[in-house]
């Protein structure tokens, strides 16, 4: 399986959509906080999506 890190900002997290998205992991570090999700539907409008369709 083919692992994808992304990071984005305050400015784009209403693009994201996390509706029946499986957590698999938590991390905190300092001021950050890492999840690591099943999966996450990235929106069309999202500039990390090149595609014209939620992925």
């Amino acid at each position: 399986m083919k692992t994808w890190k992304y990071k984005t900002t305050n400015k784009f997290f209403n693009y994201l959509d996390f509706h029946d998205c499986v957590v698999e992991k938590t991390i905190v570090e300092k001021d950050t906080v890492i999840i690591d999700f099943e999966f996450v539907y990235v929106s069309p409008e999202h500039p990390l999506n090149p595609y014209g369709v939620a992925k």
